[in-house]
């Protein structure tokens, strides 16, 4: 199974998935350029997140990771504000805080 990375923290075995969604931005930083292109395909971004979130369910539940962890970093708005039209393709897939249920 493809993982991004798997640590061995205080005797436990940490999975980790991470992902970087990107709109398009040009800025300079203390001399330094940075230009990101648009992904765009939110939608298959959004799924490929929540399949990274399922892989790690599953290792979890095989006794192959003690903890999992997926990280998303982003420029982009759509991610975090979510949609509000009803009936597209990756309604299930909406990663804005209104859509996820935060439990412990």
């Amino acid at each position: 199974m493809r993982l991004d990375v798997m640590a061995l923290i205080g005797g436990r075995r940490v999975a980790v998935e991470l992902k970087y969604l990107l709109r398009d931005l040009s800025a300079t930083v203390e001399d330094e350029l940075f230009e990101l292109p648009f992904q765009s395909a939110q939608d298959v971004r959004r799924y490929d997140f929540v399949k990274d979130v399922a892989r790690l369910e599953v290792l979890r539940a095989d006794g192959a990771a003690d903890d999992g962890f997926a990280i998303v970093l982003t420029n982009d708005p759509s991610y975090w504000q979510g949609g509000e039209r009803e009936g597209v393709a990756d309604a299930a897939f909406r990663l804005g805080e209104a859509a996820i249920s935060w439990s412990k």
